[in-house]
């Protein structure tokens, strides 16, 4: 339902939604579909009813109809007279405070979007409110923010922001902090009770916060992705080739192989969101024993099963490539 409103207001105060009614000066009936959204409490209830009394004290009274959504679901329980739902249909504006009860009364969502289209066929202004849903990510949604919040910390360059201090910036590459702040701390030259380790890494917790904020702004509408930059990926050596593999706890694993004629002389990670401690045992095991045997059909490592399968996959995925 809210799709088919042409104006849709979140937040608390809805203050885009009075200047919205406020701009209809002297209730001009034009065709208005505003559908205002917030949290409970935060006066769509007042602004509704203001609307209405003003309409009344202007002699505009009968172009509007104010009326709430628990009224219209006890009108459709009971079976109001007509009077009732004709005033929904073709009085020139419609004022809907909460329509939360009538959807879920029976039959309640199949009213309300008979009435909207009946409105909008007419040419009529309608004006509903809602209290703001729960805003809560499903698991996959979850995963899908938490590998952007990965992605982004990995490429970052930390401290960005540095109010009280000038500090050089450093790209850690993985996204565990003993990784990040000891690159940093070998390109300082800190040692961890240092100050200026401390500012770097408050300035990471704000920066990372922040980033996170963001991204669920973005999920849940509130603010438009800032457009991006294509990067432009390295060149690769005729004889280097890129695969990437796919870990059931991590995500994508992504590799470089280097040929020497036909045997494989080189195996780089690129890029990796695989547990550190957990996941090194595999980093430094299997492209060494693919190199010796020659072959990525290499056992796994133990402990590092998930990961070690994702290396193995983005080898083979190299190699497939090679001509």
């Amino acid at each position: 339902m809210r799709e088919s409103m042409e104006t849709f207001v979140r937040g608390p105060g809805n203050a885009e939604a009075v200047r919205a009614l406020e701009s209809l000066s002297g209730l001009r009936p034009i065709p208005l579909k505003l559908y205002i959204e917030g949290p409970r409490h935060a006066g769509k209830s007042t602004l509704v009813r203001s609307w209405a009394a003003d309409a009344e004290r202007g002699g505009a009274g009968e172009a509007v109809f104010a009326c709430s959504g628990a009224d219209i679901a006890m009108a459709l329980q009971f079976e109001a007279d007509d009077t009732f739902f004709e005033k929904l249909g073709a009085t020139p504006i419609l004022l809907v405070d909460d329509i939360g009860l009538l959807l879920q009364a029976e039959r309640g969502d199949q009213l309300l979007a008979l009435m909207l289209a009946e409105r909008d066929r007419l040419g009529l202004s309608t004006v509903v409110t809602s209290r703001q849903p729960a805003s809560a990510c499903e698991a996959n949604e979850a995963r899908e923010l938490r590998d952007q919040l990965y992605a982004w910390y990995k490429d970052h360059a930390f401290p960005s922001y540095q109010p009280e201090m000038e500090s050089i910036t450093t790209v850690s590459g993985a996204i565990e902090c003993a990784v990040s702040v000891g690159n940093y701390m070998k390109a300082t030259g800190y040692e961890m009770g240092d100050p200026g380790r401390k500012a770097r890494c408050a300035a990471v917790t704000g920066e990372t916060a922040a980033k996170a904020v963001e991204l669920l702004n973005i999920h849940f509408g509130f603010e438009e992705a800032p457009a991006e930059e294509p990067k432009a990926e390295a060149a690769l050596a005729e004889n280097e080739y890129v695969g990437t593999g796919v870990s059931e706890i991590g995500g994508e694993v992504k590799v470089k192989v280097t040929m020497d004629g036909d045997k494989i002389a080189k195996i780089d990670v690129l890029s990796h969101s695989e547990t550190s401690g957990i996941s090194d045992p595999a980093f430094e095991q299997i492209p060494a024993a693919i190199i010796e045997k020659q072959s990525a059909d290499v056992d796994v490592v133990a402990g590092a099963t998930k990961t070690s399968e994702a290396l193995i996959a983005a080898v083979k995925d190299a190699l497939a490539q090679v001509k």
